[in-house]
């Protein structure tokens, strides 16, 4: 049976293909209705995986199931637009900031190791090849610390060095699904052939963000240090968006490729190919991109321009209208970052620990964090683009107790 399709039926129906109406918009209100979520995304993979499911379905939930996901897609437009409504956005933004409801997302880099060796790699700086990433059972345990979190933990970004290189990914995923989370992968392709594409399908994964530098294949793969990424990352995210999984290629943004109209011509290819999105990443400095200069406010009005409601979005589903305005998640306490090694972070790029699953709870590490100081400044800036940031990052040390402060993990860095 096609994926994407409802048992019975020849055509496939929009309420369930390809997860696009699915999606929990990021870090906004419109997360708000984690009960819709949980319910419309255990309906299709049931619908998905068919042959394993019952052959008649109960009409009353089937009913009531449909209802919700209609009067989500109602409400969904109109909160979207009061986000960046002036006096009333900031009023939104700073509740959901406050809500015990708020619904939080994980962005766990599973490993560093990567294929690639990309010029502008953001977490170079934090490898450390003499610590040992964690096992199978550790990532298990972890996933269940967050589906038993008192906050509503509905999403896992899995995050690297390239994801997909851990030979235990797909089990994670499985295990991600039964707790039922939300699975959100970024790759860069290389490793996505039909038969993975097969096995990510029917572990339960929703959407693939699949890294694309350059409409042009010699700087894309040159970029990348490895020849064939380009061909690899399109084909990639072909066989993922034809399995039902959403598939969006993710780009960076920076002055000079706007000007050359990369990310329009980038927009392009992902419609000749038939994918979901284009997602905009703006400059983080992070990594290797830690001397770079961020964009400025004059610069984003032209990532803004190139917005497209439905289809191109900046970083987060919920930025995708020339009106809209950048939305740091991290800032907003509802995304976290947790390393290859345990360490729990702000974010990926942020190179500083507040503690390590493998020594203490975890949510006595999250609670530690999100009382620092730092979650105080402007939610519209990249935490690691605050002015504030690398006088806070010099501040720290490679050693003492985590337990009063946070330790940086660039001193560590093996290269």
């Amino acid at each position: 049976m096609r994926y994407g399709t409802r048992p019975g039926r020849k055509t496939p129906d929009p309420a369930w293909k390809n997860g696009q109406n699915l999606m929990v918009l990021d870090d906004t209100l419109l997360r708000a209705p984690y009960i819709i979520d949980v319910w419309t995304a255990g309906r299709r993979k049931k619908r998905m995986a068919s042959e394993r499911c019952a052959p008649n379905v109960n009409p009353l939930t089937d009913s009531l199931g449909r209802s919700l996901f209609r009067l989500k897609r109602l409400v969904q437009p109109v909160a979207k637009r009061a986000l960046f409504w002036p006096g009333i956005g900031p009023v939104l933004l700073s509740m959901i900031k406050r809500s015990p409801m708020r619904n939080i997302s994980v962005m766990w880099s599973v490993t560093y190791k990567c294929p690639c060796r990309c010029a502008h790699c953001g977490v170079n700086d934090v490898k450390d090849r003499s610590k040992v990433e964690l096992s199978t059972d550790e990532c298990y345990a972890l996933l269940d610390d967050f589906a038993a979190h008192p906050f509503a933990i509905s999403e896992i970004f899995l995050f690297g060095g390239e994801p997909l290189v851990r030979r235990d990914i797909i089990d994670i995923i499985k295990r991600s699904t039964s707790l039922k989370l939300r699975v959100v992968v970024d790759t860069n392709g290389w490793l996505v052939d039909e038969a993975m594409a097969d096995r990510l399908a029917e572990a339960g994964l929703e959407e693939a963000r699949v890294s694309l530098d350059s409409p042009r294949k010699e700087d894309h793969d040159r970029n990348r240090g490895l020849a064939g990424c380009y061909d690899q990352a399109i084909r990639a995210a072909r066989l993922l968006h034809d399995r039902g999984v959403r598939a969006d290629l993710s780009t960076f943004c920076t002055v000079d490729r706007m000007e050359r109209g990369d990310i329009a011509a980038i927009k392009e290819i992902a419609r000749e190919n038939g994918l979901d999105g284009v997602r905009v990443l703006p400059i983080f400095k992070s990594g290797a991109l830690a001397d770079e200069d961020p964009l400025t406010p004059e610069d984003e009005q032209m990532v803004y321009s190139l917005l497209e409601p439905g289809f191109t979005y900046y970083e987060l589903h919920v930025v995708d209208n020339p009106k809209s305005k950048f939305i740091c998640s991290t800032m907003l306490k509802m995304l976290f970052a947790v390393s290859p090694y345990g360490d729990v972070q702000p974010c990926a790029f942020c190179p500083a620990s507040f503690g390590n699953i493998r020594e203490e709870p975890f949510n006595d590490i999250l609670e530690r964090m999100w009382a620092n100081p730092i979650y105080d400044h402007d939610c519209h800036t990249c935490l690691m683009n605050q002015p504030a940031t690398p006088e806070w990052l010099d501040s720290l040390s490679a050693d003492g107790d985590v337990r009063k402060n946070p330790v940086l993990l660039r001193h560590s860095c093996r290269r």
